[in-house]
């Protein structure tokens, strides 16, 4: 018997199967897209019964969660589920073809002398995987999916030809039975035609630049170096915010732009009122359909014209090298070029009139990539900071290129299982954990109808990680709370939809808050804010157990999934910290609340907390905001770049230990004290 798994299927891949299927009978055939006629055939097949072959098709949302497919039901030979096997086996393929790619392109114009280097490669990173994700994903799926089938199946993955099919071939070949290249060549005349089109707009662009209309930027506007950040959670200092750093430090409000990038993320009008009070300036993106009141929209200046002018040259350079040479995957280079110059250009107009030398990213995105490679460009610094601690999470765009990475602590540096693009890493600890002297409304009525606040944290329920278990977990904890007086609940939920997606404990909640024994905050609410009001707190993986833990709360996991988690297994943590079955993590939080030496250990989590955040001060913003500051008084001094971060590094180093800082592509001692 033979499971097909293809990733795009065409009229001609099913009928081969078809007809092979009288010789070697086919059990399933699995696919993610299918050509227009091949669908026209499947309906014709499904309806007359014509072949015995069971299909099934997967939804195809190809994003950095890969396909669609259920993968918290899939389960590796250890019972874990497999989501943590895919993403490193992306960051290896996905490294594998950019070394020999790298290797292969340095010497082009796009690639040489850019400093640092690794932002560029980062991106074509980026794009690489992003190519692979989706055959990757359905080859351990496809691997694991049925492994307890009796008939035992021979998997056979087909991917389209494409740049990569040779070295997916190679590395997917040792999972899978068989691993084939769909031959026929498709899109080779559309490519031939994109490539003449770049030749000719680069040219334009070289020769005459471009003749767009630009609008005339405000003369008033200070012209002090300043600091962007794209909104996202917030600015309000007591809440989850984007501008922590910001609240912490005495960098003037003045030189802080927030950056709206889409309606996705529209603040509230205390924020714009806040904003407004301050001095801080907010500008709109193009993308912002609505932009908030009073908040301009951002549109090209005249130096778009010169930048783009810039890169048509320097594409012709590269076009020239490639095509001379004959490289093979010059086409591919060259769309990618492309795609990144026309964005890069933007950004640096935007960064160039707005006198932004700093971007900082509160967040790993894919959208970080080209902003920061732009910010490089324009002699300024990209900066990242830790606000939500990866829980054993690693995609590839947690690898984003930048200057500078504030982390939290040496946990946080073993969550990239690959060279590191950015060129500093620094530790500075817990950048969320705030002191907040306003209770929270509530909160007190919890206090007289119970003894013991339990607060829970959840995240948005998907198919990689979480399956049921944000389900079954809040099943577990309303159901414990009706049955038991001793508990009340507080609920921080990580967006409101995760609620609102079970409507019956939805309902459950809502007669317990009516009660006067359960409590459900605003999900902006920041997660100190919360545990300082826990007796304990119950959470599936996230970042909140670990702000948790560094509130120095008693802290239980649920990690039915058992997707890694490995800081809290250690000492032998399982069944005392982090649980794997929801009927002995009840039966712990009941005697939790008995009291006595058997409670103890149960949510203890002291023994952690230096690998999380050495510092154990609540002072990472602080820190963050005073290196930022200083930076900020080496661009004022027209200092270059690697000139303030030498400086900026030495004063740290000094202050905090030398040990706080590592460098690119390792965690090697930059400084050492004398």
């Amino acid at each position: 018997m033979i499971d097909y798994w293809i990733l795009k299927l065409r009229v001609g891949a099913l009928l081969n199967i078809v007809k092979k299927n009288k010789m070697a009978p086919v059990k399933r055939l699995t696919y993610i897209e299918a050509t227009r006629p091949a669908k026209l055939l499947l309906k014709f097949l499904k309806k007359t019964k014509l072949s015995a072959v069971s299909l099934h098709k997967i939804k195809g949302r190809i994003r950095v969660s890969g396909p669609s497919l259920n993968i918290s039901e899939v389960r590796n030979d250890n019972e874990e589920v497999i989501i943590m096997e895919i993403y490193h086996h992306i960051l290896e393929i996905r490294l594998d073809i950019l070394r020999r790619l790298a290797e292969n392109f340095k010497e082009t114009a796009f690639l040489k002398d850019q400093n640092p280097v690794s932002m560029i490669h980062s991106y074509i990173g980026l794009k690489i995987a992003s190519d692979i994700n989706p055959a990757v994903y359905m080859a351990h799926y496809a691997r694991w999916k049925y492994k307890t089938d009796e008939t035992k199946s021979k998997n056979i993955l087909v991917i389209p030809r494409s740049d990569w099919s040779d070295s997916l071939v190679s590395h997917l070949g040792k999972i899978l039975d068989e691993v084939k290249v769909d031959k026929k060549e498709a899109g080779k005349t559309k490519n031939m035609v994109s490539l003449v089109t770049y030749i000719l707009k680069a040219f334009l662009f070289k020769t005459f630049g471009d003749n767009g209309n630009f609008c005339h930027q405000d003369t008033k506007t200070p012209r002090v170096s300043s600091i962007m950040v794209t909104y996202k959670m917030g600015v309000l200092k007591d809440k989850r915010n984007d501008i922590a750093f910001f609240h912490a430090s005495a960098i003037d409000p003045h030189r802080m732009v927030i950056f709206f990038k889409d309606d996705h993320h529209f603040p509230a009008q205390e924020e714009l009122a806040f904003m407004k009070e301050s001095g801080i300036r907010a500008i709109a993106g193009e993308d912002m359909k609505n932009p908030p009141e009073g908040v301009p929209t951002w549109k090209p200046s005249p130096l778009w014209k010169k930048e783009r002018a810039l890169f048509g040259r320097v594409y012709l350079q590269t076009l020239r090298q490639c095509l001379a040479k004959k490289k093979k995957h010059s086409l591919w280079v060259l769309r990618t070029y492309w795609a990144l110059g026309m964005e890069m250009t933007w950004w640096k107009d935007f960064f160039l009139a707005n006198h932004v030398r700093i971007i900082v990213n509160a967040i790993p995105a894919v959208d970080n990539f080209v902003p920061n490679i732009a910010m490089a460009a324009v002699g300024g610094l990209a900066v990242e900071l830790e606000r939500s601690i990866r829980f054993d999470y690693c995609t590839y765009i947690h690898n984003s290129p930048n200057h500078v990475y504030f982390a939290t602590g040496p946990y946080s540096l073993t969550q990239t299982p690959e060279p590191c693009f950015s060129l500093f890493t620094v530790q500075a600890g817990g950048i969320n954990i705030i002191e907040n002297t306003t209770p929270l409304e509530g909160v007190e009525e919890l206090k007289r109808k119970a003894e013991k606040i339990i607060t829970v944290f959840d995240e948005v329920p998907n198919e990689a990680f979480f399956g049921n278990s944000v389900e079954e977990m809040y099943r577990c904890l309303v159901d414990l709370v009706k049955q038991d007086r001793r508990f009340s609940l507080l609920i921080k939920t990580k967006k409101p939809q995760v609620l609102e997606g079970m409507p019956a404990i939805h309902r459950e909640i809502q007669e317990l808050s009516k009660q006067g024994r359960c409590l459900a905050v605003d999900w902006k609410v920041n997660v100190s804010t919360a545990v300082a009001n826990a007796d304990l707190v119950v959470c599936v993986p996230s970042t909140a157990a670990f702000e948790s833990v560094m509130m120095k709360a008693p802290t239980m996991i649920y990690n039915p999934m058992r997707s890694g988690s490995r800081l809290f297994y250690s000492n032998k943590g399982l069944n005392r910290r982090i649980f794997e079955d929801i009927k002995l993590m009840t039966a712990a939080i009941k005697t939790f609340a008995g009291g006595g030496e058997s409670a103890v250990s149960i949510g203890a989590c002291s023994d952690i907390l230096p690998a999380l955040d050495p510092f154990d001060d609540g002072k990472g913003a602080n820190r963050m905001g005073e290196y930022l500051d200083r930076c900020l008084e080496g661009f004022d001094a027209s200092l270059p770049w690697p000139s303030i971060l030498e400086k900026t590094n030495e004063q740290y180093a000094l202050r905090w230990g030398n040990d706080r800082i590592t460098g690119e592509n390792s965690y090697e001692t930059v400084y050492q004290r004398n």
